[in-house]
């Protein structure tokens, strides 16, 4: 809020006009006495005559002040209390659209607050804000107050693999087993490859803790292998940023196993084709 003043003198709106708040609003002026000479400009181009270049006019005049000298600057003279008032009314009302701003700000951080609870509860768990995707999505649950199917699953996919133990994954040439989570497609200087990242699985069928990422090998192209269990062996190199996340390079000896679901029955199978 402004306090209200008393600007009937020249020494009273002199004083004013001197304070930080005024000098910010006010235009240029010159005189010393009771009247002051106030220059003005245009306020869309700032007294330049162009504003953007129209394709229409074929030039960039100023559609406000049309270019015209005597339009785009000018001086004014009047009595220094009444330039004390406009420059006032201005300040109060920058104050009054400051405000607007703040309280719909405040409502829409309310409602955006609202969004996200209510889209948590439907989901029931919390969006980590820290997160580089589960923080995007987040962000679009506040903002639209819903999430699609897919954006679900996705966040719930997330959640349940950061539950999961984190170990450090192994380097070099490494022979491992894993699930298939994801698949894409790439377009590279080498063409279009699809890349795959791989859960890594341990003997009884657990997570061990580490992903990788990598060209999907040759031999397991042409059927949807995501869910699958799949087998290699490749050269394995830590992300800098991330110790339980590797690259894999020049896959070996790969073959798909089963199905994820069908892991631990294969797993059985097999030490049972071992003992016999």
């Amino acid at each position: 809020m402004t306090t209200r003043l008393t600007l009937t003198t020249p020494a009273a709106a002199r004083s004013y006009l001197a304070t930080p708040a005024a000098q910010a609003h006010a235009p240029s002026y010159t005189g010393e006495g009771d009247e002051v000479t106030v220059h003005r400009v245009c306020r869309r181009c700032g007294g330049t005559g162009e504003h953007s270049f129209s394709m229409v006019y074929g030039h960039s005049r100023c559609f406000d002040c049309n270019g015209a000298p005597d339009r785009a600057r000018w001086t004014q003279r009047m009595p220094v209390t009444d330039l004390a008032r406009e420059v006032r009314r201005r300040e109060r009302a920058a104050v009054r659209r400051q405000e607007k701003r703040e309280r719909l700000a405040a409502a829409r951080e309310a409602e955006a607050d609202r969004n996200q609870a209510a889209v948590e509860a439907a989901l029931g768990l919390a969006l980590d804000g820290t997160h580089r995707i589960l923080g995007s999505l987040r962000e679009a649950a506040r903002r639209w107050g819903k999430l699609t199917e897919a954006q679900e699953a996705l966040a719930k996919r997330i959640v349940a693999e950061e539950a999961l133990p984190k170990t450090p994954a192994p380097e070099g040439r490494t022979e491992f087993t894993g699930e298939v989570v994801a698949i894409r497609t790439v377009d590279s200087v080498y063409g279009m490859t699809v890349k795959c990242r791989i859960r890594a699985l341990d003997k009884v069928g657990a997570p061990t803790g580490w992903t990788c990422y990598g060209t999907m090998p040759a031999a397991l192209l042409g059927e949807e292998r995501i869910g699958h269990v799949v087998t290699m062996r490749a050269t394995l190199t830590q992300a800098d940023d991330d110790p339980t996340h590797a690259w894999f390079s020049r896959p070996a000896a790969a073959r798909a196993l089963c199905t994820a679901d069908e892991y631990v029955g294969y797993l059985m199978r097999d030490t049972e084709e071992v003992s016999a």
